[in-house]
Order: C-alpha cells, then structure tokens, then sequence
C-alpha cells in the first residue's frame, strides 16, 4: 500500500499491489471501512480513497473478491496530528472583548478544540480547516499580554504573548466649544 500513511480526515489517495485482482466483484476495507473510489487498474493494482479513521489507528487492508479474501496486517496508520499554533490576527483588541480573531496553525481537526487568552476560554470557536479557526475573544485586563492556549484530544500547544489587551485612552474632558 502506498502511502502508508495520512490524515485522519481520510481522503488519502491509495495505490494497492498485489495480485487476482480482477475477475467479479471487489471490494476493500481499511479498519474495516470501505475505501472509496475503488478502481480495478489491472489484476496487480486497485487504486482507491482512505475513509476516515481514528488518529493514530494502524489499520489492516483486507481485498475481498470473488476468489477469497486477503489482509495485509498493519498496511496504512492514520498519522496522530501535530498541534501547533502558528499566529493569531489581530494580536491585540479592546479590553471590552468581542474581537474576532483568526488563529493559523496545523491540526485544529480531530475532535473536541478548546481556545483560551488569559485562561478565559474565546467564545463562537469555528474550525475553518485543520490550519485555520476563529473565535471571539472574551474581556480582559487593558495592557495585559495574553498567552494562547489550544486544546484538542491530541494535545495542547501555547503562543506566548500571542495577544494584547488594548489600554482604553481617558475620556476627552474638554468639549469642542471650550477648546
């Protein structure tokens, strides 16, 4: 099988060798899931897509066709992502809170994701790919400068200083008549 690795999210284009590939129906599985895509290219190669799967699963391949069955034990791992928080646009907003901020980074996906400044959780998280999510940030301490911390099934990962909680300038005291 090649590759013998990949996402997760499964989409991973596989190459299968081996042979008695052709001749009925075929079907193929990886952890028991069907692979999508499946193509007879000859009777020594099946090209076809990775479902999803568990991160970190190493995964049997089992062909099935109409002359029998046949498993490679141990033929593709669904790689465990890497979590790493890369920046976060703006870096700094009102102290008030409610700025929507764009975080870049890789392995946002995979399950359960939780953002914190300060140790104050953002709020409306999105994932908008396993490189990118956005979120609000909450109320914080005017001048103070925020640690970001990300938290998935897989791990967590902190920028320091990722974020500045902007000081509120004094309220002009003078009127534009007495100036």
């Amino acid at each position: 099988v090649t590759p013998a690795t990949g996402p997760a999210a499964g989409g991973t284009a596989l190459v299968i060798t081996g042979e008695g590939f052709q001749g009925g129906s075929l079907t193929a599985t990886l952890c028991g899931k069907p692979l999508t895509s499946l193509v007879v290219v000859s009777d020594a190669r099946l090209e076809g897509v990775t479902p999803s799967g568990a991160a970190g699963a190493v995964c049997d391949l089992t062909v099935t066709t109409s002359q029998g069955t046949a498993t490679l034990a141990g033929a593709f791992t669904y790689a465990t992502p890497v979590l790493r928080i890369g920046g976060i646009t703006p870096a700094s907003g009102p102290a008030a809170g409610g700025t929507t901020v764009v975080i870049t980074g890789e392995g946002f996906q995979g399950g359960s994701l939780t953002a914190t400044l300060c140790s104050v959780s953002l709020t409306g998280i999105r994932i908008l790919s396993d490189t990118r999510l956005e979120g609000v940030t909450p109320a914080g301490t005017a001048g103070a400068v925020c640690s970001l911390r990300i938290t998935t099934l897989a791990g967590s990962a902190t920028l320091s200083s990722a974020f500045t909680y902007e000081e509120v300038p004094p309220p002009d005291c003078y009127s534009d008549a007495e100036l």
